[in-house]
């Protein structure tokens, strides 16, 4: 017998239903019915540009939310094992967010929930919605929270700038932005100068490490050494000789069209700047 195709009949017409054309009919229903059940029943992913989405594994012991915070320990496919793998799409091992080793940028903000043991996408940078702990209202920046997948914690500086959030303090919804050195040249660096009689001076780039007590300890950071730092002009270079022994120093990315200049900046209000004016 010869099956017709699908298509639409005018009234009076006989009704002739071929095998094909039922079990497609039968197959729309189905898969009409399972997306009402995954909308009124589980919180899907949105997704307004993939480009910075990234698969991740959730290597912690508990779900992860939408939104929420994984730290990045490794790949799952290292070149050495797998490379044809390694090559077909980045995919990364999260856990639970250390200060101590996900600081300064290496986490991730999971784009959908993620059970334990499974992998789900997340972002790996770009602009996306996140929770915070807002410590103080002024803060423009947020970092990782110790051992907290739900929410980051607000800060005065840090890689990812907060374009909008909840007014007040505590837990609160944002909009943020992150996955650069310096996001939208806003956000402050530390550096330790190594020589402060060259024009421009050298410095070698810190991030935070881990917070004890009231101190925060410094690491290398990723830009390296012998990083071109300029004084400020309103600053006397002897203001920053105190910084070739064991102090930090904060400077300011400034872009002029291509190019960049790191220039030390004059910050009243962190503790751990003392270049002053003369």
């Amino acid at each position: 017998m010869l099956e017709t195709s699908i298509g639409k009949v005018k009234i009076g017409d006989p009704l002739r239903i071929s095998t094909a054309a039922y079990n497609a009919f039968v197959d729309a229903a189905m898969a009409h019915r399972s997306q009402q059940h995954g909308v009124a029943g589980r919180q899907e992913p949105f997704f307004l540009d993939g480009r910075n989405l990234v698969r991740v594994k959730n290597t912690s012991d508990a779900a992860i939310g939408q939104f929420g915070i994984l730290g990045v320990d490794g790949v799952i496919f290292e070149p050495s094992g797998n490379l044809a793998m390694f090559k077909q799409e980045v995919a990364l091992l999260g856990s639970t967010p250390s200060v101590s080793a996900h600081s300064s940028g290496r986490f991730v903000v999971c784009a959908e929930p993620i059970d334990s043991g499974r992998i789900g996408l997340a972002w790996g940078a770009g602009v996306c919605l996140a929770q915070i702990n807002v410590g103080d209202e002024s803060h423009r920046f947020a970092d990782i929270a110790e051992g907290d997948s739900a929410c980051l914690a607000s800060s005065s500086s840090g890689p990812c700038t907060i374009l909008w959030k909840e007014s007040g303090t505590g837990q609160k919804w944002a909009v943020i932005r992150f996955g650069g050195i310096s996001e939208g040249g806003e956000s402050m660096e530390c550096f330790h100068l190594t020589d402060v009689s060259l024009t421009p001076m050298k410095g070698t780039h810190k991030v935070p490490s881990y917070r004890s007590g009231n101190t925060l300890y410094f690491k290398d950071g990723p830009l390296g050494t012998n990083i071109d730092i300029y004084p400020h002009p309103s600053s006397n270079r002897y203001n920053y000789q105190a910084h070739t022994t064991n102090s930090l120093l904060w400077a300011r990315k400034l872009q002029f069209g291509t190019e960049s200049l790191w220039v030390a900046a004059v910050m009243s209000n962190i503790p751990l700047a003392t270049c002053e004016t003369w």
